[in-house]
């Protein structure tokens, strides 16, 4: 069969047909937007959690936004870390006890997978072959006295080389990838998102950011005019 076919049965078999002892290879990445009381604080906490368990702060980010409600500045942070994967549930369970007011200052969280069985399984049978070409050429190169045939041998081995250094960089990614998960983490002021009151209605969170996105829409065409 081909190098990372499968059955039926979902069997993963190698270049020559036997059965490939291969678990599955899984790429999970979560994102989660949290409302805490210092965003700057919290993602500290997060950095150092990261370390802890483990992972790295791949990059972070704050910035200040103001509430035109009440002419109040706040904090906002995103930061992005690795972990290992198999401790994905417990930091984001971790994530979760950060927010300042419980289970609702998890404003959002999603998490996804994507399996790269097939394609990690081809590209290491891909590399065993290079590997073996590779191993071809040097004995014949060892072997060859002619000028002419030396430099094509040569040329080719430089070749299946480069391709070499290509798929193993590819495999390294790869192995990496589900090893470590990604997460991405947004941090808001819980402040921010304290109600405000319209004509007796009074939203809250996400709905609340819309309006005061509005708001500062009308007051610009307002000065405009």
């Amino acid at each position: 069969e081909e190098a990372g076919a499968k059955n039926e049965g979902g069997t993963v078999y190698d270049a020559v047909g036997q059965q490939a002892q291969t678990e599955r290879v899984v790429l999970k990445s979560a994102e989660i937007t949290v409302s805490v009381a210092k965003p700057n604080e919290s993602m500290k906490e997060v950095s150092a959690m990261a370390t802890r368990l483990g992972g790295f702060v791949v990059n972070s980010y704050t910035w200040k936004d103001q509430d035109y409600n009440t002419g109040r500045t706040y904090d906002k942070a995103t930061i992005t870390i690795r972990v290992p994967a198999e401790k994905l549930d417990a930091t984001l369970a971790e994530i979760r006890a950060m927010s300042a007011n419980g289970t609702e200052g998890v404003i959002s969280e999603s998490q996804s997978g994507q399996d790269v069985t097939s394609d990690f399984v081809d590209s290491e049978s891909r590399l065993r072959n290079l590997k073996a070409a590779e191993a071809q050429l040097m004995e014949l190169m060892k072997n060859t006295t002619d000028l002419a045939n030396t430099m094509e041998v040569f040329r080719e081995l430089t070749n299946i080389r480069e391709q070499i250094e290509v798929l193993q960089g590819h495999i390294n990614y790869l192995k990496e990838s589900a090893d470590l998960s990604s997460i991405a983490i947004t941090l808001v002021a819980e402040a921010s998102l304290q109600p405000i009151e319209i004509g007796g209605w009074k939203p809250q969170g996400v709905v609340r950011e819309s309006l005061e996105k509005l708001v500062r829409s009308f007051q610009g065409l307002v000065d405009f005019l």
